[in-house]
């Protein structure tokens, strides 16, 4: 029988305690919210009472409880956060991964698997081919490497993300690859990505963002009269946020198991006059980082906050961005993954209209562009969300 080592019995017995501390003081906040409902005259005003009292408390005590399960695991030595499919991968990077099975996401352009609405890919090519705008896709680089996962434990990121652009290119559609069409080694893995988030960096989008327009510059003719400043991040601010990023594998397992990333702030230091509106309606003009960033999202509070959505205050069905000093009109349909990389494309752009299908209901992709006419280029950065390009 295999015993457990003194420092880990005790390590052990310390997270129950401080479990119990926490169960116990929560038991006190729901004692206390039944007496708050209790004062109320009327039924809805004790159900606001205790609806404002747990969105006060409840948070912080989801968040405790989870990093001390996270820092139990960590206490354990263990890779693996059980019942999170969250896992340590030898480059020091949390993954989602599984035990046992090939994948927990299913190739997004399978014809097999999605087979009705992979089928919009060629018509929505042909529909562009037709009215001479370029649509060019981006496979997102695989996170995950296989060979760098713990024994036993699977991810489909490699194999899905070769599959992606072996189909795109067989519908004879444009796609753009960072990387050139190999995988990135486990070192550049820790440059380009989040440790703790399935996101890439901020300075990743940055520096993808001006091999995207180089690649339009030499690919199909387009031309940046502010090109050169416009891609030198020596000509940009970048604030640094040491440990203060947790992303969402991290929020998974607690900050204790996944420590914390940092967080880098990228805005131009030139003079810029943007618009940017969302289909809340609401519109913001002035400076780049007046319309488009939004620091309160960098902000600690009771939960980690999410930096990423500084940019762009997030995800939205419909964002368009105005530049006063740009060229061109380009439509992008993203996920998250987009959020600094269509802020940064928006410098070079007389416009940028973005699209989250996750979000975006009105009308098909192609009826956008009916109803808008005029943009120059259509850059597809989410391939699992794409049902929605044609009527």
């Amino acid at each position: 029988m295999k015993t457990i080592p003194l420092f880990q019995k005790i390590s052990l017995a310390l997270c129950l305690a401080v479990f119990l501390l926490v169960f116990v003081r929560g038991f006190s906040t729901y004692r206390s919210m039944v007496r708050i409902a209790l004062e109320q005259s009327s039924l809805s005003g004790a159900i606001a009472a205790m609806e404002a009292r747990i969105a006060e408390r409840l948070p912080a005590r989801l968040s405790v409880l989870i990093d001390i399960y996270g820092l139990f695991h960590r206490l354990l030595g263990k890779n693996e956060v059980g019942g999170f499919y969250v896992v340590r991968d030898r480059a020091g990077m949390l993954q989602f991964g599984t035990r046992g099975s090939p994948a927990l996401q299913q190739d997004p352009l399978d014809f097999q698997y999605d087979g009705e609405s992979v089928g919009q890919l060629p018509a929505f090519s042909a529909f562009c081919k037709e009215n001479n705008i370029p649509f060019i896709c981006i496979p997102t680089p695989p996170r995950a490497l296989d060979a760098y996962l713990p024994p036993g434990v699977t991810s489909a990121e490699q194999t899905n993300r070769r599959k992606t652009v072996r189909i795109l290119e067989s519908l004879g559609i444009n796609v753009f690859d960072p990387l050139g069409g190999r995988d990135a080694t486990a070192a550049e893995q820790l440059e380009l990505f989040f440790r703790t988030d399935h996101h890439w960096t901020i300075e990743t989008a940055f520096r993808w963002h001006a091999g995207f327009l180089d690649y339009l510059r030499a690919e199909h003719g387009f031309v940046f009269p502010d090109h050169g400043r416009n891609t030198d991040l020596r000509n940009y601010s970048v604030e640094v946020f040491p440990n203060r990023f947790l992303g969402s594998a991290g929020q998974r397992v607690g900050r204790y198991y996944a420590e914390w990333d940092d967080y880098s702030l990228i805005t131009p230091s030139f003079e810029t006059a943007m618009t940017c509106s969302i289909d809340s309606g609401e519109t913001v003009a002035g400076s780049f980082d007046a319309a488009l960033i939004h620091r309160r999202h960098l902000r600690q509070g009771i939960r980690p906050p999410n930096c990423y959505t500084a940019y762009l205050d997030g995800d939205h069905g419909e964002t368009v961005i105005r530049n006063e000093k740009g060229k061109h009109r380009i439509l992008i349909v993203q996920n998250s993954f987009g959020l600094p990389f269509s802020s940064f494309l928006s410098l070079s752009f007389a416009e940028t209209a973005i699209l989250d299908l996750r979000h975006y209901r009105e009308m098909s992709v192609a009826e956008y562009m009916r109803k808008h006419p005029g943009f120059d280029v259509v850059l597809c950065m989410d391939l699992f969300f794409h049902a929605g390009f044609m009527p």
